[in-house]
């Protein structure tokens, strides 16, 4: 509020409008630092406040950017959920979660916590993306919210995120096809190198799975297949 007394509120707007202007397929982001953090929820009706004032001085917002840098007393995960509804029922806007950190005074509570909030914005259908505020604790001096160590060893919280990362949100899987040829499965979005054998021959082929049904067609020979043939995703 000093900044905006001095060049006036306007400015705001102008900000981005000149940043449409100059970069116009660039994603614009209204950042907050409160509306997930603070105990009261009053600062979510000043950041839908000024998110419609900007609106309607013709400033395009194409998402919010909302702080997670968790201290103690820690907000409820089920508090932050409620909040998150309400800023994605009241804006329609995508949520980006930016300098998400768990600083604990014991490392199995940070680990805990930062799995329930990464379950937590991985699963809210509004959050299309997570940001960390570090990971080293060179890097990260004031607090226990790294992930890993100075000589970079890696905290239990690290391995949790690691975990969720490259194990239980990857989709392993493999079938048979069935007699029309398809083979159906379910899958985390991503990308996915799906191989398809049939005999000796095989195709790789690569899928992006961004929300909704995807159908992949592979054509391996023009003959029938003599075995059924096996797909594997990774």
């Amino acid at each position: 509020s000093e900044m905006y007394d001095k060049i006036g509120e306007k400015s705001l707007v102008d900000a981005f409008k000149k940043a449409e202007a100059q970069a116009p397929e660039t994603v614009l982001l209204l950042s907050d630092d409160r509306s997930l953090l603070a105990y009261s929820t009053e600062h979510i009706d000043e950041l839908l406040d000024l998110l419609r004032w900007l609106q309607s001085e013709g400033a395009r917002v194409d998402a919010l950017a909302l702080s997670a840098k968790m201290t103690r007393p820690y907000i409820a995960p089920h508090a932050i959920e409620e909040r998150l509804d309400q800023i994605a029922e009241a804006t329609k806007l995508p949520l980006i979660i930016t300098s998400l950190a768990v600083d604990a005074p014991r490392e199995n509570i940070q680990a805990e916590r930062l799995r329930d909030l990464l379950l937590l914005f991985f699963s809210h259908h509004a959050v299309t993306g997570v940001c960390l505020e570090g990971l080293w604790e060179a890097e990260m001096p004031v607090g226990n919210a790294a992930l890993l160590r100075r000589n970079f060893a890696t905290k239990p919280a690290g391995k949790v995120y690691e975990k969720l990362l490259t194990e239980d949100w990857w989709t392993h899987t493999q079938g048979t096809t069935g007699d029309d040829g398809g083979l159906e499965a379910q899958c985390f979005l991503g990308l996915y190198d799906v191989i398809v054998r049939k005999g000796e021959q095989h195709v790789r082929k690569r899928i992006v799975m961004e929300g909704g049904d995807s159908v992949l067609t592979v054509n391996l020979a023009e003959k029938p297949a003599q075995k059924p043939a096996q797909l594997e995703e990774e």
